[in-house]
């Protein structure tokens, strides 16, 4: 994961909180929803409808973090793509350093304010602005505003070539 023992051992004890970097590494190297990390009892339920449609009110959690939050949005039929509704709070970010991971991604700013930084570049985006890279550029988000942005988030597993 390229996160210390320390660090590691300091989690597990509940000395440390995770920054939403850390609990997507480690979440990953386990190969687990970041999710479950935080609560292992939030598995969703799979019916024939949930396989197709999710309703409004019935998005599972992901992520609620340093003023983060993160709910699936997309179905279970969905295999290849993952959409995210995350709203993020004013001053939050997705830490202080850059990630990458595989695939592709793409965004659509519902509301307010977002700093998107990609490959060292940044970018100021507004309501109705959307964005789309590949997830292996180093790439890292803040709401700079004063009230909280809400971004439709799709994440897309797609093989680099």
């Amino acid at each position: 994961t390229r996160v210390s023992i320390g660090t590691l051992s300091q989690l597990e004890r509940g000395l440390v909180s995770p920054t939403v970097r850390t609990v997507y590494t480690v979440a990953n190297a386990l190969g687990v929803m970041p999710a479950w990390l935080i609560d292992p009892s939030q598995a969703p339920v799979q019916t024939s409808e949930t396989r197709y449609i999710v309703r409004a009110g019935q998005r599972s959690r992901l992520l609620d973090l340093d003023g983060i939050r993160k709910d699936i949005a997309s179905p279970a039929a969905s295999e290849r793509l993952i959409g995210f509704f995350m709203v993020i709070q004013p001053g939050s970010s997705s830490g202080a350093q850059p990630y990458t991971h595989k695939g592709e991604e793409i965004g659509f700013l519902l509301s307010g304010t977002l700093e998107l930084q990609i490959d060292g570049e940044s970018f100021t985006l507004g309501e109705g602005d959307c964005f789309a890279f590949a997830s292996h550029k180093p790439h890292q988000f803040a709401n700079p505003g004063t009230r909280p942005a809400t971004v439709f988030w799709v994440n897309a597993d797609i093989p680099q070539i």
